[in-house]
């Protein structure tokens, strides 16, 4: 679908906040982005007809920062609006830009072509697009380059501008853009520009999707935890469970251990009627702080659905297939949150045991959910993080090491790997464990070595925002239910 007037003037306005354009230049991005040719693009929403305007766009900013020649920008522009025309699926694979480029010359018919080492560059850098650096130069040999320095050049934009739309993905994704690995400086610096584009693209899809999924509709008793998370508690009490979307409106906050199949505009539950039957239950519910929801609408997912499937029509993706678990668009509000259930396997269990921060093969996520501890420890004391700073750098390195390789190696390592970064997580945990007990023991005024449970933090969250509560037992664990915020105090 290709923009229209007025949706290419809210591009170029965001743009314009960190880029100077000429009248000149805009005008050119305005011909180029509504004359691509999108019957040749793979039909998604991930890696078609968007992608490719946002990676042009990107193109274009770097080289108008390069000062490329005539010649050159239309090789990149060519191969930012047509690297992925071999694609035939979502997935991550490194044939794509193979495909692409045999098809390539079918597409690119500027007269600059007729200059075969032009066209010799275009193939290259658009089949090079899809491996890692390491293999670039072979690009050179494979389509018999000699102009190497410009080959060089349009290579690292190339990558560049593909890389910057990673921001679209979600931090756990393997697709996901880690900035380090940008070549040039000048992309560095568009990253937040290419935030902006990102949100306004997908904004853009949610507002031309069609709910395909019909909810089911009744009076469900649903659980959803939070893990160990009791920082999160009080935005909970406030505002209600609330998804990605949801808690960018409102300014919250939004760090997760691991990626689930909420996507942005869904909050995961555990439906009562098939916990004997499912494995979320006893997954999360068992394992953490939960709270008790009343609900009158729930949305299931296909199993057979692909994440880019689930994304383009705005479905929940059933990552875990927990049969048990359900989804609820949007938020779940406080009140239709009847209180906060802990489990007999946890209500008594000390918090210098619990699990705080889990595995993931994103760093920045990792290290958000790191970072994120660190803050709220910080309000009552400031922890000593050297030792964490040096295992966060064996981390980093770990997953660096991974990323080089190529898919096949990193399938046969990937159990070994996993366990080396989880002996370096539980290293990492255990330094917050301690924190978080240092924490309580000065809240709670414990003398030193008593126990704190989870149920004794719970309960000092409450009494901290002067919520009144009482305790009702039941065979499984405990339900504390409570009544409305008195104060706000933190």
């Amino acid at each position: 679908m290709l923009p229209d007037a007025e949706e290419i003037k809210t591009i170029i306005n965001i743009i314009y906040q960190y880029v100077t354009l000429t009248e000149e230049e805009k005008k050119e991005i305005v011909d180029i982005i509504t004359n691509i040719n999108a019957s040749v693009l793979y039909n998604s929403k991930i890696h078609g007809i968007y992608h490719s305007q946002k990676v042009f766009l990107f193109s274009y900013l770097i080289a108008k920062h390069e000062n490329l020649n005539n010649e050159e920008r239309q090789i990149i522009f060519d191969a930012a609006l047509y690297h992925d025309i071999g694609r035939i699926n979502d997935f991550e694979d490194t044939l794509h830009g193979y495909c692409s480029a045999l098809r390539i010359d079918k597409i690119a018919t500027h007269p600059i072509y007729k200059n075969e080492e032009n066209l010799k560059i275009l193939k290259a850098i658009v089949d090079g697009h899809s491996v890692v650096d390491d293999k670039k130069d072979r690009f050179i040999e494979d389509y018999e380059v000699t102009n190497v320095e410009r080959y060089y050049k349009l290579y690292n934009i190339l990558k560049d501008a593909d890389a910057l739309d990673r921001k679209r993905f979600f931090e756990s994704s393997y697709a996901h853009l880690d900035e380090r690995y940008l070549r040039l400086d000048y992309s560095k610096k568009l990253i937040k520009l290419s935030e902006e584009i990102n949100s306004y693209y997908k904004n853009k899809i949610l507002e031309s999707k069609k709910m395909l999924s019909k909810p089911e509709v009744g009076n469900f008793l649903c659980y959803h935890s939070i893990g160990f998370d009791f920082f999160k508690m009080r935005s909970i009490l406030e505002y209600g469970i609330l998804s990605k979307r949801e808690m960018k409106k409102y300014g919250i906050q939004n760090v997760v251990n691991f990626e689930g199949g909420n996507l942005d505009d869904y909050v995961s539950v555990v439906d009562a009627r098939f916990i004997n039957k499912g494995t979320a239950y006893y997954t999360f519910i068992t394992n953490g702080v939960s709270f008790v929801c009343e609900l009158d609408k729930l949305y299931n997912s296909n199993k057979n659905h692909t994440l880019s499937y689930c994304i383009e029509n705005g479905l929940p993706y059933n990552k875990s297939f927990h049969d048990d678990e359900k989804y609820v668009y949007g938020k779940i509000a406080p009140e239709n949150i009847q209180g906060i259930f802990l489990h007999n396997k946890i209500i008594n269990k000390d918090i210098r045991e619990l699990n705080y921060i889990y595995n993931s093969l994103s760093f920045n996520l990792f290290t958000n959910r790191l970072k994120y501890y660190i803050e709220n420890i910080s309000t009552t004391f400031i922890p000593d993080t050297s030792r964490v700073k040096k295992l966060l750098n064996e981390y980093q390195k770990e997953l660096e090491h991974y990323y080089l390789l190529d898919v096949s190696t990193q399938n046969m390592i990937r159990d070994d790997f996993i366990k080396i970064l989880e002996t370096i997580r539980e290293k990492i945990n255990a330094n917050i464990q301690n924190w978080m007990y240092q924490k309580f023991q000065l809240k709670l005024m414990r003398k030193d070595y008593d126990k704190i449970t989870v149920e004794d933090v719970v309960l000092h969250e409450l009494k901290k925002l002067g919520i009144e509560y009482t305790k009702n037992k039941t065979k499984d664990g405990i339900v504390i239910s409570y009544q409305k915020i008195k104060t706000k105090s933190k």
